[in-house]
């Protein structure tokens, strides 16, 4: 996967892109469920409405990214960046944040 690649709307269940450079990435509205983003830089990236319910993003840095209105009910955070990040409208619902650093997150209506 390249930095700043155009995956939105894309299909990606299931996918293995642990340690992957997606930052500045358009995921907007993809279809993350299920996927493996351990250690993956999304910084910057646009996730907007994206799906990544049961995904793992442990370790990965979401700094900066845009994650509004996103599905990440049950996904595995556990030290994930999320410092200046917006979320509003995601669903964090069945989320330990626990270890999470989201200084300077947008949570406005985030359902937790």
């Amino acid at each position: 996967m390249d930095k700043n690649a155009d995956l939105s709307y894309t299909d990606l269940r299931y996918e293995d892109l642990a340690s992957a450079d997606l930052s500045g990435a358009n995921l907007k509205g993809a279809d993350l469920s299920f996927v493996s983003l351990k250690d993956a830089e999304l910084s910057y990236a646009d996730l907007r409405y994206a799906d990544l319910k049961d995904a793992c993003l442990a370790n990965s840095s979401l700094a900066h990214a845009i994650i509004l209105g996103t599905d990440l009910r049950v996904a595995d955070l556990n030290g994930v960046d999320l410092c200046d990040t917006d979320l509003t409208d995601a669903d964090l619902r069945g989320i330990d944040l626990t270890g999470v650093d989201y200084i300077e997150a947008s949570l406005e209506v985030a359902k937790i």
